[in-house]
């Protein structure tokens, strides 16, 4: 019994070491990322409609009369994500680095896929609400509305692709903006291609190892379409059409894109930032493209030195496509 009992204590003993050492690496991580959340004044969860949230993280320095605005769109296939993984991706740099130029920085929250509902058109819609929402409190929050950045990535980039490209959809009051500029970091731009290409498998074989309590024996492709799309292959290509951002970019009155994307990307191939710059150089809509060697998506695989490349392509990018007076100079 006594035997048993040290072993106990020391098994007891070994856990809480181990989770201590591995919450202190935790937040040592978390500290070191520098999430904007620590940064700053942060007004959370406001409501930008009946169903949806958005948080404000205000400039740590006050640099224009009127801030410009950055809405940042966070990605997770549209199924997964929060308004708060901003503190937790890789534009934490970026994000800081915004604000202390004097931006306002918007992460809202939209709608995912739920087990019985496809996440479309209400995900692209919200993008609309929470766009007429900062125009209708611009004033009383001092943002300028006149310097608007659409900032997403992956499933955020698509859909920050598809509000600029005024891809207008029912039941909603969206008149768009003249948008600053717009950042596409791996976005899809062509779902037929991902469909085609076999993404979405990958992506299923890597959902299905997830534990059952985290997803339903759901494939991803019924989750997104809302219905089989091998079932019925007519209404699962008006499908892609109708949410596909190359829809939507048919004219030159769009604002410049940055895009960047991984050369090794296997989620979401780098043949649909290829087609995007292609469409945009066509229209002759000022774009730049930045593709990294040997990166998978979420910038898997990537130096150190890359993701410093990003951080200072999206600033730079941002910064030079604000309309104002009082743009600061970018950084040497």
């Amino acid at each position: 019994m006594k035997t048993t009992k040290r072993i106990f204590k020391r098994t007891l003993v070994f856990l809480i070491v181990c989770l201590l050492i591995t919450s202190g690496i935790a937040i040592y991580t978390l500290l070191k990322t520098e999430p904007p959340i620590f940064k700053g004044e942060i007004l959370s969860d406001i409501p930008y409609s009946n169903t949806q949230t958005l948080d404000i993280y205000q400039p740590t320095k006050r640099v224009f009369q009127k801030s410009p605005v950055v809405i940042f769109i966070h990605g997770g296939a549209w199924i997964f994500g929060r308004k708060t993984s901003i503190n937790f991706n890789r534009f934490n740099p970026a994000v800081n680095r915004l604000r202390n130029k004097g931006y306002t920085v918007i992460s809202p929250s939209y709608t995912l896929a739920t087990d019985d509902k496809s996440p479309f058109p209400d995900c692209i819609n919200d993008v609309y609400k929470a766009i007429n929402w900062v125009n209708a409190v611009a004033d009383s929050l001092e943002l300028d509305q006149n310097n608007l950045t659409l900032f997403g990535e992956s499933a955020g980039a698509h859909l920050a692709l598809m509000a600029a490209f005024d891809a207008q959809l029912p039941n909603i009051d969206f008149k768009r903006p003249r948008f600053n500029c717009i950042v596409d970091v791996y976005g899809p731009t062509d779902l037929n291609l991902i469909y085609q290409n076999e993404v979405l498998d990958s992506v299923n074989r890597w959902m299905n190892k997830l534990p059952d309590a985290l997803l339903p024996a759901h494939d991803i492709t019924s989750y997104l379409f809302g219905f089989d799309p091998k079932v019925d292959s007519l209404k699962a290509f008006a499908f892609m059409e109708k949410y596909s951002p190359l829809s939507y970019l048919i004219n030159s009155q769009v604002a410049p894109v940055l895009i960047i994307q991984g050369a090794e990307d296997q989620v979401v191939p780098q043949i649909q930032s290829l087609v995007l710059k292609k469409r945009l150089d066509s229209l002759s809509i000022s774009n730049e493209l930045h593709i990294l060697p040997q990166v998978n998506h979420a910038f898997i695989g990537a130096t150190d030195a890359q993701k410093q490349q990003v951080q200072d392509w999206i600033v730079s990018f941002i910064v030079r496509n604000t309309k104002s007076e009082l743009a600061i100079p970018e950084e040497n």
